[in-house]
């Protein structure tokens, strides 16, 4: 269903696949496969909220392996995070606040992506929090304080991002996001 959804352009139905598609990136490389190392601290904190299973996917893939078994080889990791890059991205498109995030979060560890790009991220995030995406505007806020952008108390589409380390108390005190 998710492949068929997303074929036709459902934005959600592209975030859900891509998440089913990253999950089986976290899972364990099968021993003896090249490298060793990969993927063991990758996530995508929108992805642990999908709902179904990673095996029910229909991805076109060969493996019989599900998420909870066997594991994915290094080659094939590669492969899926491409593939949930492309169905982010295609949701993203579509200013679907999660795929934003979850696309920012592939720039801002470099996963997935030719090369890391914080500037990229911050666009993404700020996108996403514009379109009421409470994760996106927190991260936007500290990666733009990061690069010294001035993020603090701008308006972001009926968000107020405040400076948690102001004491005045008010609009201003207490920090956090505000609706």
């Amino acid at each position: 269903w998710y492949r068929k959804a997303a074929d036709q352009g459902h934005a959600q139905a592209q975030y859900n696949l891509g998440n089913l598609l990253f999950q089986r990136v976290a899972a364990p490389i099968p021993s003896g496969a090249a490298g060793g190392a990969g993927g063991a601290s990758l996530s995508a904190p929108e992805a642990a909220g999908s709902r179904g299973g990673a095996g029910g996917a229909s991805s076109g893939r060969t493996s019989g392996a599900g998420a909870g078994g066997g594991g994915v080889d290094l080659k094939e990791r590669e492969r899926l995070k491409a593939a949930a890059y492309a169905l982010w991205m295609a949701a993203a498109d579509q200013d679907y606040p999660p795929a934003l995030f979850n696309v920012g979060q592939m720039y801002r560890q470099g996963v997935g992506v030719p090369t890391a790009d914080r500037e990229r991220c911050l666009a993404l995030w700020q996108r996403a929090a514009e379109l009421g995406h409470p994760q996106a505007a927190i991260c936007a806020r500290e990666l733009g304080q990061e690069l010294g952008e001035a993020l603090l108390d701008r308006p972001l589409d009926g968000l107020t991002i405040t400076d948690p380390t102001d004491s005045r108390g008010g609009e201003k005190g207490g920090g956090g996001v505000r609706r």
